[in-house]
Parts: structure tokens; C-alpha cells; sequence
């Protein structure tokens, strides 16, 4: 150096130490920066990138004093504080720039050789600025390939950090992988600085330094330095994973609600107090209500505008109540149309609350069920259509022998006419004296002609007869008008007996040919709260299976006619028709789908399969009762229909035997 003596140096190898021990803190604690900046969004990312910055900034900061500090000369060292506090700087830009580019996606080649070149840029300012904030009686000279080697370590360097602390944000790695790649990033990152402080030598000047503004680093200044850096570092490592568990939490959250909003069916929680906790976005578009004005009401009273009398009653039923349970055709206004909903409601025990929840989940389902009225109906109109050949033919019948007895009446009266013209004849003589042999053989002629003993012995017969014909039409078109009629959405109370013997009447064709059917009515079965149309047809369908079910069994070599019988009993809590036939009985393998729609074991052209699936919608959906059938194979099946007194619904499933 020109002649001139470098002032001899040594390390204080307890703080190089601790300039790697902090090195290697720092490091852990960008894995835990870059992750926490890369998972959140918006203010929260910008806050990580800020205080992550500060933090990284002062761990480097600090490895890089600690370091200046274990180089010992045999002169007083002091340090310029604005100079300190620009390169404390641009320790924070330089980890302000890290953290932004392995937070980005995704990370490309070209973004990290530009961050590690521009971070790089960085530790080397904060280095030689830290250097030129040094005071002494002293110069000092660099080593120009040291010095070079110095800057081209710091961009390596921060390109190695960039590419760990990139492999480590995605938070998928543990404790242990991530301590491995913050030792080797920590002992990489001195890496720039001693061979920094390898290039620097000191020569003595004899001239006093500019102490203006000095700080003299002692002991104390030392532990305040660490002890600030250490509390700054343990901040981030202990926040990092907390936030990272409170991020996952906010994420579960935001997924259960989206999850929750996602589902195509109403979902409202309801409270003890009957007091909404949560409204999802299908509940906001069946009702109208955003989940803002919703939450915290009462169900009853919280906008909906419910047209079932009692609904606040209730609402309060169910909350008292701790068993699930179906709640059909629930009336409500919107836009002033009346719509129905189908809802369930399920009790939940909220452990955390310490108290029951109830979760009310639905659809609307008015137009579902103006489709299965229609269904219904079509169903009845089938059932008339196949039937009618049949009615035409029991109509046929009487009214055949109808006209067959008003032509002999015909005829008779034609022939009475003729004698009541000779009678008439001998009474004018006899009354004006004039009564001759010949008018009396006339007389006595006409009479043998129409034999008028038979005719006062046949007529009346004639007329007995046709009027039992118009009265078996009349009987059959009252049946048909009754079972044919779309009768009303309301239930009325109905004589099932009565009914029974119309479904009967109307069936006849479809089992008088296949078997004989008789009936065994209680006499004192009360009348019972129905839809008398949704009845007739569960009874048709019940009647024509069991006639099919028989006629199979004739089909396959069966001797001489089956036999249906149908049954009505009055019970405690409810009345019970069975319908028993003499068929093959259901195959085991097929009874779990009995009721299922479309399913049906007749041949095509034969069912649809909506018969038996109508009749379980129709007694378990709309009336609250019970069907279930008791079986046995080549013995035949009998259905047990059972319908509540009071409509309350029964207890008791459908199962089948």
C-alpha cells in the first residue's frame, strides 16, 4: 500500500458467532415472511411485506454490525449515526425487495435474477455504507479483487436466498426442513461481508476523525442492539405461525360459507331463541332477504311474510323440540304470489355455545308441486283411459237390455193401443143399444191377438228391468263423476267406506274376469279428514295391482279366479284399509323399490311405474299416515293403508314384511 503499514486487525470469533446465529435467525425468519406475504391478499400482504421487511432489513442489518463490531483495531472506533441508520435502510430495501419477488406468481427466472441482482445491490450499499459510517484515526484502502469478490458474492448470494426462500412459502414443509434451509442460508449470507471485510485495510493518519454526531460502541450498546434484534426476529417467528393458523381458520370459514352458499337448497341456523345465525345466498333469493338484514332476527319475524296461520307457534315448537322432522307446503308471500316450501329441520349441539342449534334446510317447491298435481292427474286420467273400455262395456250392458225392454214396451203398447180401440168400439154399441154379433167377435179377436194376459204379466217385468238398468248406469256415472272429479286442495272429511265401494264400481272390469272381491267395511269408521281425489286413485291403483297380480297368476296355468278382499278396521289413533289379493306375491329382491318412481316389474305397456309411488306420496307426504305391504311368495300380498284420526302424522314407518 505505497509504502504505508496496515494497522494490524483481529476477530472477536464469540461475536462472529453471533453474527451467523443471527444470520441464521433471519433466515428462519424470511421462510416464515415470504410464506405469510405469499398466502395473504390485499392490506394484510402489504402489512407483511412492510413489518416483514423491517424485520429481514434489521436481522441483516444487525448480523452486518455484529460483524463490523468483531473487527478489533488497536484504535478507537466510533460510527457516524445518519450513515448507520442509511445503511439500516437499505437493509430494508434490499429485504423489501426479497420478499416481493418470492411472493409474486410465479416466480421466473428472469424476476429472481433481477431481485437478486437489485437485493444484492442492497446488502453491498448497506455493507460499505456501514463502512463508510465508521470513525477513526485511520484510512482505509480495499483490495480491488476482494472488493469485487464482495459484490458479485452479495448478488449470488441473494440469488441462492431467493430461490430457498422460494421453495419454502408454500407453508407445506416442517420445522425441521425449514431449519435446514435457514442454517444454510444464514452461513451463505456473511458469506458477502467477510470477504467485504477481507478487501478493507487500515492505515494510521495520526489525524483525530470527525466526531460529529459520534456513537461509541460499548457493551451495553451491543446487548441493546441484539436484545432489539433477537425480540424483532422471536415477533416474527411467533406471529407468523399464529397468523398462519388464523389464516387457515379465516380460509376454513370462507370455505364452509362459499360451501354453504354453494348448496342449491335453502339452509338457514336458527338459535335456541329462534333467532337466525346463518342465511345462505339460496335463502337470500327465495325470500328476497340479504343475509345482512336477516341475521340476528327472529325467523317469525325477520321479513318473511308467512301465510300459514300459527307459523310463530310453530317456529317455537320446533326449537323445543330435539328430533328432525319435515314440515311440507308451507305457505309464504313473494311479490305477492303465494309460495310453497318443503323444509327439514334438524337439531345440532353446538359444543363451543354449550346449547342447541337448529338447522332448517328447504326448497321451494311450488312449482315441483304443481307438477305432481299434474302428474297426479294425468295418472287418474290414465287409469280412467284404461278403464274405459271396460266402464263402456258395464255401461253396455244395461243399457242394452234398457232398450231391449222399452222395445217390447213398445210393441206391447202398440197392441194394447189396438185393443183399447176395440174396447172402445163395444162400449159405444152397448151404451147406444146397438151391440152386434159381429162387433163382439171383433172384440173377442183383438183380444187373442194380443194376449193380453202375457202383457199384463210381462210388462211390469219389462219395467222393473229397465229401471234397474238406469239405476246400475246411474250408479256407475255417479261413481265415475266422483272418481273422476279434480276435487279439491283442501281435505274435507270423507266416508272411505263410501268411497271405496265408487273405486270399486268404477274398477269392476278390471277384477270381475280374474277374481272375486269382497268387502269387509266397518260400519262404525269414522269419517276422516282426506283429499277425497288423491284417495280414490291410491284405492284404483291398490284394486288394478291386485287384479294384475292375480291375472298373472291365471296367465301362467293358475286354476279358476283369485280373490280380493278389502278391509276397513277403526283404531286408537287411526283408521286401516288392507287390500289383500291372491297374486304371486313380490319378489324379495325387488320390495325395497316397491315405492320407488318408475320402478315397475309389469311389462312395458302395462305401468309406469308412478302408481305405487304416487299412492306412498299421496298417504305419507299428504296425509301423515302409513303404506307398507306383508308379502309372501305364490300366496299373494296384502297393503295396509293407515290414515290418522286427527291428521297428526304417525309415528310409525313404511316397512314391508
Amino acid at each position: 500500500m505505497n509504502g504505508f503499514t496496515p494497522i494490524p486487525a483481529s476477530y472477536d470469533y464469540r461475536l462472529v458467532a453471533v453474527s451467523l446465529g443471527i444470520a441464521i435467525f433471519a433466515s428462519y425468519a424470511a421462510l416464515d415472511l415470504a410464506a405469510r406475504v405469499t398466502a395473504n391478499r390485499g392490506w394484510l400482504r402489504l402489512a407483511w411485506l412492510l413489518g416483514g421487511a423491517f424485520a429481514m432489513g434489521n436481522g441483516i442489518w444487525a448480523m452486518h454490525y455484529i460483524g463490523m463490531l468483531a473487527f478489533r483495531l488497536p484504535i478507537p472506533v466510533y460510527y457516524h449515526v445518519p450513515t448507520v441508520i442509511v445503511s439500516l435502510l437499505a437493509a430494508i430495501l434490499a429485504s423489501l425487495v426479497a420478499l416481493y419477488v418470492v411472493s409474486r406468481e410465479p416466480i421466473t427466472p428472469i424476476g429472481v435474477a433481477v431481485g437478486s441482482l437489485l437485493m444484492g445491490t442492497g446488502i453491498a450499499t448497506m455493507h460499505y455504507t456501514g463502512m463508510a459510517a465508521m470513525r477513526l484515526a485511520a484510512m482505509h484502502h480495499y483490495h480491488r479483487g476482494l472488493g469485487i469478490l464482495s459484490l458479485v458474492s452479495a448478488v449470488v448470494v441473494s440469488f441462492v436466498g431467493l430461490l430457498v426462500i422460494s421453495h419454502f412459502r408454500d407453508e407445506a414443509h416442517g420445522w425441521r426442513i425449514k431449519l435446514v434451509g435457514a442454517v444454510t442460508l444464514g452461513l451463505a449470507i456473511p458469506v458477502m461481508h467477510y470477504t467485504g471485510m477481507a478487501a478493507v485495510s487500515f492505515v494510521a493518519t495520526g489525524v483525530d476523525p470527525d466526531l460529529s454526531r459520534p456513537a461509541e460502541v460499548s457493551v451495553p450498546a451491543i446487548s441493546a442492539m441484539l436484545t432489539v434484534t433477537l425480540i424483532t426476529l422471536a415477533a416474527v417467528v411467533t406471529v407468523a405461525p399464529l397468523e398462519r393458523r388464523l389464516s387457515i381458520q379465516r380460509s376454513i370459514l370462507e370455505e364452509a360459507e362459499a360451501f354453504i352458499n354453494s348448496v342449491p337448497s335453502i339452509l338457514i341456523g336458527v338459535d335456541h331463541d329462534s333467532r337466525i345465525t346463518r342465511w345462505n345466498s339460496r335463502a337470500a333469493a327465495a325470500f328476497g332477504l340479504n343475509g345482512a338484514d336477516a341475521v340476528g332476527k327472529k325467523l317469525a319475524e325477520c321479513g318473511v311474510r308467512w301465510l300459514r296461520p300459527g307459523m310463530r307457534d310453530e317456529i317455537r315448537s320446533w326449537c323445543s323440540e330435539h328430533s328432525s322432522r319435515r314440515c311440507d307446503q308451507v305457505p309464504f308471500e313473494m311479490n305477492g304470489e303465494t309460495r310453497l316450501l318443503g323444509l327439514t329441520i334438524t337439531s345440532l349441539r353446538a359444543a363451543r355455545k354449550h346449547s342447541t342449534e337448529l338447522i332448517v334446510i328447504g326448497s321451494d317447491v311450488t312449482e315441483r308441486t304443481a307438477l305432481e298435481v299434474q302428474l297426479r292427474h294425468a295418472q287418474k286420467l290414465e287409469s280412467v283411459g284404461q278403464l274405459a273400455s271396460g266402464i263402456a262395456h258395464e255401461i253396455n250392458t244395461p243399457t242394452q237390455y234398457i232398450g231391449d225392454n222399452v222395445r217390447f214396451l213398445q210393441d206391447a203398447f202398440v197392441d194394447l193401443k189396438g185393443l183399447l180401440v176395440n174396447y172402445e168400439k163395444l162400449l159405444a154399441a152397448a151404451i147406444n143399444n146397438r151391440l152386434s154379433s159381429e162387433t163382439l167377435q171383433e172384440v173377442t179377436a183383438a183380444v187373442k191377438n194380443v194376449d193380453a194376459n202375457y202383457l199384463m204379466e210381462e210388462v211390469p217385468k219389462a219395467i222393473e228391468q229397465a229401471l234397474e238398468g238406469v239405476s246400475r248406469v246411474s250408479r256407475l256415472v255417479g261413481a265415475m263423476k266422483e272418481f273422476s272429479h279434480p276435487g279439491t286442495k283442501e281435505k274435507i272429511p270423507l266416508d272411505l267406506n263410501h268411497a271405496i265401494e265408487n273405486t270399486i264400481t268404477v274398477a269392476r272390469n278390471e277384477w270381475k274376469y280374474v277374481a272375486d272381491l269382497e268387502t269387509d267395511f266397518d260400519a262404525s269408521l269414522p269419517l276422516i279428514s282426506c283429499q277425497p281425489g288423491e284417495f280414490n286413485q291410491v284405492t284404483l291403483n291398490l284394486i288394478v295391482n291386485a287384479a294384475h297380480a292375480i291375472a298373472d297368476v291365471i296367465e301362467k296355468g293358475g286354476s279358476g279366479k283369485g280373490k280380493i278382499k278389502i278391509q276397513t278396521r277403526d283404531h286408537a289413533e287411526w283408521v286401516e284399509i288392507r287390500i289383500q289379493d291372491t297374486g304371486s306375491g313380490i319378489p324379495e329382491k325387488v320390495r325395497p323399490r316397491i315405492f320407488d318412481p318408475f320402478f315397475t316389474t309389469k311389462e312395458i305397456g302395462k305401468g309406469t311405474g308412478q302408481g305405487l309411488a304416487i299412492a306412498h306420496s299421496v298417504i305419507v307426504d299428504k296425509h301423515g299416515g302409513t303404506i307398507h305391504f306383508e308379502t309372501q311368495e305364490g300366496k299373494g300380498t296384502t297393503f295396509i293403508v293407515r290414515l290418522p284420526h286427527d291428521g297428526t302424522a304417525l309415528a310409525a314407518k313404511a316397512v314391508a314384511v
